[in-house]
């Protein structure tokens, strides 16, 4: 059983956040929320902003988190000189005005080093990004680049350069066609795979089948299951 999508919390929350009157942009919006650490690698964000920014595009990248990497990704950004221009950087949110984040983006991202050890990695955001309905990017392989080619759900740019990437990218970001129908693709991975509620009732049935055997005893994990 992988991680949720909590599919309601995506479409049940309404109230407004302190936040929102910030995240006003012109054109497209790229967002990635979570963890600024070594593995997400997110000069990537930056090195692909540049490139956007070059090629005059409209397409804005938002940062929103925290960790170790979060000053040498602003520090980057501005020595790129795209830091409040089309990359911005904000600390982390609420997890309950994450939903409104999401509803204004037009694409999620789970970002990693270009390294296979980390592309099994079952981060939240790519959860979170297809329970909102959202395209997703995905700059690795592995099985999340699998899924989103499979169902066609956002954008996969492992192997591609950067110039090649941003091309892609702003291109598909202002096809509103093609983001209804990507946004629609996610949200139905999300629902055949990763519902919640799916879930954790798969899960109570393997406790309850566990718990029915008789006659001796279950241990695994060092519990005892009766």
């Amino acid at each position: 059983i992988p991680n949720f999508s909590d599919i309601d919390l995506f479409f049940l929350n309404n109230e407004r956040s302190s936040e929102a009157d910030n995240w006003n942009f012109d054109g497209p919006l790229l967002v990635y929320t979570g963890t600024f650490g070594m593995i997400n690698g997110l000069n990537y964000l930056v090195k692909l902003a540049k490139e956007l920014q070059a090629m005059h595009s409209n397409v804005n990248i938002l940062l929103v988190g925290s960790g170790r990497e979060f000053d040498c990704v602003s520090n980057l950004a501005k020595e790129y000189d795209v830091l409040n221009n089309n990359l911005f950087v904000q600390e982390s949110i609420k997890k309950s005005e994450l939903p409104q984040l999401l509803s204004i983006a037009d694409m999620s991202s789970n970002i990693v080093i270009d390294n296979k050890e980390v592309w099994n990695n079952s981060a939240n955001k790519f959860f979170d990004g297809l329970a909102s309905g959202t395209p997703m990017l995905i700059n690795s392989g592995g099985w999340q680049a699998d899924l989103i080619e499979t169902f066609h759900a956002g954008i996969v740019t492992h192997g591609l350069t950067f110039t090649e990437s941003a091309v892609k990218i702003n291109k598909l970001l202002n096809d509103k066609r093609w983001l209804d129908e990507s946004g629609n693709n996610a949200l139905n991975l999300a629902k055949k795979y990763f519902d919640k509620s799916n879930l954790i009732h798969s899960l109570e049935e393997v406790l309850v089948k566990a718990s029915a055997k008789k006659g001796k005893d279950v241990y695994k994990y060092g519990l005892k299951l009766q």
